[in-house]
């Protein structure tokens, strides 16, 4: 939002609440192509002697039905100063990371009738389309030739290629050096999301309470006192960057070692046990604690300190060392030595863990981990 004000936007509003009208202002309309927004978008200008705004810049994040254009045309032609389609349908958390933000949409493939399955197909479709179109690229498309749902995606996919191929010219590649775009279904890898992940910011993600990209934590002032602060996790933060996509344990090596840095750069800093280093992430924190002058320090790392700490607590009380072993054998088929893995290795390990008394470390996971075994264990788990 503050990206937004700064160039010079007065105000943002959602398009379906009652908005003060500014008759004498520009308005630049960010809306979905569908029949409601047109319907809300042509109501701002119905009253022509009073129109909500002095003109509108509107911005589609995927392809306009001609359809809603023509509505467009003949409501609100004369107010409308300028009109573009993104193809941005999609979201981007990272660099080199997108999706459409359905998280019904599997449930929807895989358990829906034809027609609610076809219908997601052909959204996810048109999303892609708008990821090919902002990279400029027409893909080999390539998929699971046993796969109906593979098919029927690329299938839909393509058609909506050609079709923006044929009315934009150059505006895809072409020829034999164009990027490839495979597209595969989770019922060829059960078992992934079932492991657990003991890289950073898959830890962050699934052991602490985090919603969306924002994270809340506490955070001790120069006055000793107790704040609440709310992080988003994004680009922005130049030290999640660096560290989501490394191990846990080589995360929290990276945040001592730079902090050692620091303070062999600047020697007049003494920790509280007065060591020119530390060894831990709380001795780490305590020391940050003990230098108030330095709140760049000090807002660069609380918030990872906190994370890190917090996800090798879980790691710890969840037993997740032994969890993750067991993951491992089941799902590879063989042991860290590379010798096959049997019933009479993994059972007693798994059994101990699921009749475990302390229920935060019973792994649901491994219990269904265990049913791709072949074949499938079975076994008594016993009530504390």
């Amino acid at each position: 939002m503050f990206d937004i004000t700064e160039e010079n936007v007065s105000t943002v509003e959602g398009l379906e609440k009652r908005r003060r009208p500014f008759p004498n202002m520009e308005a630049v309309y960010f809306i979905s192509p569908t029949e409601p927004s047109i319907a809300l978008l042509n109501q701002d200008f119905a009253d022509r002697s009073e129109p909500h705004y002095k003109c509108a810049h509107i911005f589609f994040p995927t392809k306009l039905p001609s359809v809603l254009f023509q509505q467009i045309t003949e409501r609100t032609a004369g107010r409308i100063k300028s009109m573009v389609e993104l193809n941005l349908d999609y979201r981007a958390p990272e660099a080199r990371v997108f999706h459409f933000n359905d998280p019904n949409s599997i449930y929807s493939i895989y358990t829906g009738e034809g027609r609610e399955a076809d219908r997601v197909f052909r959204s996810m479709a048109k999303q892609l389309m708008t990821v090919c179109a902002s990279l400029g690229e027409n893909p080999f498309i390539r998929y699971h030739q046993h796969s109906d749902l593979c098919m029927a995606l690329a299938s839909i996919l393509q058609d909506h290629i050609d079709t923006y191929a044929e009315e934009n010219g150059d505006a895809l590649t072409s020829g034999d050096h164009r990027a490839t775009l495979l597209i595969l279904e989770r019922g060829h890898d059960l078992v992934a999301p079932l492991v657990h992940d003991f890289y950073y910011q898959n830890m962050v993600y699934d052991m602490l309470p985090v919603d969306g990209y924002s994270y809340s934590y506490q955070f001790i002032d120069n006055d000793d006192e107790e704040q609440v602060r709310e992080a988003v996790l994004s680009d922005d933060d130049a030290v999640w960057v660096r560290l989501r996509h490394m191990h846990i344990a080589e995360a929290c090596d990276v945040v001592i070692k730079e902090f050692n840095e620091f303070l062999k750069q600047n020697k007049s800093i003494q920790t509280i046990d007065n060591k020119q280093k530390v060894s831990s992430l709380k001795q780490m924190t305590e020391a940050v604690r003990a230098m108030p002058e330095y709140q760049d320090m000090k807002k660069k790392y609380a918030l990872h300190m906190d994370m890190a700490s917090k996800c090798m607590d879980e790691f710890e009380e969840r037993r997740l060392a032994e969890v993750g072993a067991v993951e491992q054998d089941i799902v590879c088929g063989e042991d860290a030595l590379g010798k096959p893995v049997t019933h009479k290795h993994v059972l007693p390990r798994l059994k101990e863990l699921l009749s475990a008394h302390d229920i935060r470390c019973v792994p649901p996971r491994s219990f269904f981990q265990s049913l791709f075994f072949s074949p499938p264990v079975s076994f008594f788990i016993p009530l504390p």
